[in-house]
């Protein structure tokens, strides 16, 4: 052997050797450089021999299916369920930054649930990215969204709609990456108003902005005409996608008791980032909690109906157009129809599964408090501990000064 030959370099001939050589070179590479490749280049991994395909091995097994059940092993995936979105490539767990509530949730599509009764679809999404219009403290933003912003498009539906017919709206802030601090909101403008409302909306933010003009995209409107009620509840659910991972609902179908409010949301759940003001969400007096209690109305959501099927259904909208006598004849109105169709045979099921279902959710909730108590007694057993170590230091040093 030459003092320059490699002692690991494959004999001529040997095809195995050499495919193995080759590929512990690749998988060396692999490493050093973050794994950047495709996965069949990591997988490529199981043809070498050496240190480093090995730890490759080890890392993401030897094919797909290998990587697939360590994948499941370490983050199990929610179980799939006629009443809930599945979201296999949603994150499970909270990353930094101020997210939306359960409570929250709930009050929001309780709103828009309740605005739909009384026979307004909120279906037209405005978003205002504030650091372009000059204004990055974020309660100064939330300050101008309630009285430069809100107020003064209070008094513009007022004119422009006579008849009592109240203003409605809601709004969530968010911190994006990309756009820094913005307001996405939710609102409900007759077609017919819609162009002028664009060019009010347009004035309304030149004499909100601190900078020099109004960028072109520093708001933008979405109000498509068509299927407003399918519109409304594909907005509604965007808006919540920054909810917590680990934000619940109680709920009266199927086996369990809760229903986490993500799988309630058809829209992947994002990262809200540090909102840094007062108030997260916020809908307007007509359509808030008071409002609400005072007309006696309560949302499925608020009953625990947690199911996707009949959430987005839009029957209080058909409930306003049967009570009014209004015209049902109009493609959304059969739309709604066949919806009510479908969520009655829904519930004629539900009816037949519900005695197996609640000794189900019985038994979900033992389990609940029987882990409750466990996490309990663990946590005074750990501070016990604490304090005995923290005794006999003391005395350690006692003694040591002694």
């Amino acid at each position: 052997m030459t003092p320059f030959a490699n002692e690991h370099q494959p004999e001529d001939g040997d095809m195995h050797n050499t495919i193995s050589h080759e590929m512990e070179d690749r998988v060396r590479h692999l490493r050093e450089s973050g794994y950047p490749a495709h996965m069949r280049d990591v997988f490529a991994a199981r043809w070498g021999s050496g240190e480093h395909s090995q730890i490759m091995q080890c890392i993401f097994g030897l094919n797909k299916d290998e990587f697939a059940l360590g994948v499941e092993r370490e983050y199990p995936r929610w179980e799939s369920s006629p009443y809930l979105f599945s979201k296999p490539y949603d994150y499970e767990r909270d990353g930094p930054g101020r997210y939306l509530t359960a409570s929250q949730c709930v009050d929001l599509y309780s709103a828009v649930a309740f605005a739909n009764s009384i026979g307004l679809l909120m279906d037209v999404h405005v978003s205002i990215t504030w650091g372009l219009l000059g204004i990055e403290d974020h309660s100064e933003a939330a300050k101008a969204l309630r009285y430069e912003f809100f107020k003064h498009l209070h008094d513009w539906y007022r004119h422009k709609v006579p008849g009592g017919r109240p203003f409605v709206w809601l709004y969530v802030h968010e911190d994006g990456r990309t756009h820094g601090f913005h307001t996405h909101i939710l609102t409900a403008i007759p077609n017919e108003l819609r162009p002028a409302f664009r060019k009010w909306v347009e004035a309304r933010l030149t004499a909100i902005s601190r900078a020099d003009g109004l960028h072109k995209d520093a708001f933008e409107i979405r109000a498509a005409p068509s299927d407003p009620i399918y519109r409304q509840w594909c907005w509604l659910q965007y808006l919540l996608k920054s909810v917590s991972a680990t934000a619940e609902v109680s709920s009266v179908v199927g086996t369990s008791p809760f229903a986490r409010v993500a799988q309630l949301i058809l829209s992947r759940r994002g990262r809200p980032g540090n909102v840094r003001c007062k108030k997260k969400c916020g809908v307007s007096n007509a359509i808030g909690k008071q409002s609400r209690r005072k007309a006696g109305f309560r949302s499925l959501m608020e009953r625990g109906v947690a199911d996707v099927r009949r959430l987005y259904a839009g029957l209080e909208y058909l409930g306003y157009l049967r009570r009014h006598g209004e015209d049902i004849s109009s493609d959304n109105a059969r739309r709604l129809i066949e919806a009510e169709r479908q969520v009655n045979e829904i519930e004629e099921q539900e009816r037949e599964n519900a005695r197996r279902n609640a000794k189900a959710r019985r038994a979900a909730r033992a389990v609940r408090r029987v882990q409750a108590e466990e996490e309990k007694l663990s946590q005074v057993r750990s501070e016990r501990f604490q304090k005995e170590q923290t005794e006999l230091t003391q005395r350690a040093l006692m003694l040591f000064r002694l």
